[in-house]
């Protein structure tokens, strides 16, 4: 397994790991732990990850500020709705974000049975 996919599968279970202890009655000490670094990071990394960078450290340089910008999005269409619910708006963006790893997926394994096929290389 190559370390674009170990990555994304890594990315994709973090995201579900930090919805499933959103929404369950833990400590929020725990919580924070692990929700805190996902959220900061993995929504921005799912968009950098298409634009497939070369060196990871500029990679997880630019998903911060991309997460917060998608963050105050989140939250501006959660006043403008007059439903301001930052749980809701956390299992969204993290359930959003495990989607579109799932699709990177879905792409990277299209292209592996091309590979095997003899069509790209």
């Amino acid at each position: 397994m190559d370390r674009r996919r170990r990555s994304a599968w890594l990315l994709a279970w973090s995201c579900l790991v930090g919805v499933a202890l959103v929404l369950a009655p833990v400590p929020a000490g725990v919580r924070t732990l692990v929700v805190l670094p996902v959220a900061l990071l993995v929504p921005g990394l799912c968009i950098t990850r298409r634009l497939r960078l070369r060196e990871p450290l500029i990679e997880v340089a630019i998903a911060f500020p991309i997460s917060a910008a998608l963050w105050v999005g989140v939250a501006q269409a959660e006043l403008y709705v007059h439903a301001w619910s930052p749980k809701v708006g956390l299992v969204v963006l993290l359930l959003a974000s495990a989607w579109s790893l799932g699709a990177e997926l879905r792409s990277i394994a299209v292209l592996d049975a091309r590979r095997v096929a003899g069509g790209v290389k």
